[in-house]
Formats: structure tokens, sequence, C-alpha cells
């Protein structure tokens, strides 16, 4: 014997803050480019000013993300929560890599990893948002 489950229809309080939530995962994919100079700076021995300027739409979207988050329904907070998680990791770890990038240019693999944590949480997220769940701890 089947059993029927019925899956709640959305709200309009879901469907915008699921576009919401492609809206902050795509800002921080199209940073991606801009991303790329601080590391390719710092492979080539360049003042690494720059890094500051890549983080401005990635702020774009953490700002956004702690603006409208406790407003959201809860499946879509988790979302917002970890957007910015994201903006505030990549921050981190790009301080390290500026930090370490003197010390044997072990501050490259921090950068790495700020631009992997980056891209993997941005594709995650939009994957979720289309498939209408939240993210799980």
């Amino acid at each position: 014997m089947e059993t029927v489950v019925e899956q709640d229809t959305p709200t309009d309080r879901d469907r915008i803050s699921r576009i919401m939530v492609i809206a902050v995962h795509a800002l921080y994919l199209t940073s991606l480019p801009l991303l790329l100079i601080p590391l390719a700076m710092a492979i080539h021995a360049m003042p690494t000013l720059p890094i500051w300027f890549s983080a401005v739409p990635l702020a774009g979207g953490a700002l956004y993300s702690y603006m409208v988050r406790k407003k959201a329904p809860e499946k879509w907070q988790t979302h917002f929560d970890e957007a910015v998680q994201t903006f505030w990791s990549y921050i981190f770890l790009m301080m390290l890599g500026v930090l370490f990038y003197f010390a044997m240019f072990i501050g490259i693999v921090f950068m790495f990893v700020a631009y992997y944590i980056v891209v993997h949480r941005a594709i995650r997220g939009i994957y979720r948002a289309i498939k209408w769940s939240g993210v799980t701890p």
C-alpha cells in the first residue's frame, strides 16, 4: 500500500524568499572573476590590495542576507545564514592568505580555499533553492 505525502503549497513569502536566496547566491557567483584577481596577483607577486575590492559583491549579498534573514520563513533563514557564514569565511581566509603570503607562499593555499568555499556554497545554495529545500546542518 502506498502512502501519499502531501506537499505544502508554497506561500508568496516562500516564493519571494526563494527568489532572493537565488539572487544572493547569483551575486556571489558574479563576483567570481573579481575573486580571481587577488589569487592571480598573489601568484605573480603583485600587491594584493584588490582583495578588498573583490569582496564588494559578496558584501552586498551578505548585507542583504543580514537584513532579510529574520523576516524570511524558517526554511529560507538557513540559506541566508549560510550566505552570511560564507562571506565571513571568505574574509577570514583571505586575511590569513595575505598574512601568510610571505611565508613561503602558504597564503595562496588559504586564498584558493576561500575561493572554493564561495563557489561550492553558492552552487549548492542555488541547487537547494531550485529544489525548494533548506540547508540542513
